[in-house]
């Protein structure tokens, strides 16, 4: 169901820099300052879960999409 999904990684939401998350599917916001992911579904906010990023912050910021999905970890 992600596979094809925007993310948007930045120092701040992304939904706030762009305030209109896409009307329909599912869209993944990365707040890199409050260490937060946002989880979008037509457009409206649906979950929030806690996150880590790279060490010495070297998680790359912008927006890409879900090309790959691996199922949970064992």
């Amino acid at each position: 169901e992600l596979l094809g999904s925007e993310v948007a990684f930045g120092g701040q939401s992304a939904a706030d820099a762009d305030p209109t998350p896409p009307a329909e599917g599912v869209y993944l916001d990365i707040d890199k300052s409050d260490f937060v992911l946002t989880v979008y579904r037509d457009g409206k906010a649906e979950a929030r879960y806690p996150i880590g990023v790279g060490a010495g912050d070297t998680t790359p910021e912008g927006r890409f999409t879900v090309a790959n999905k691996i199922g949970r970890p064992k």
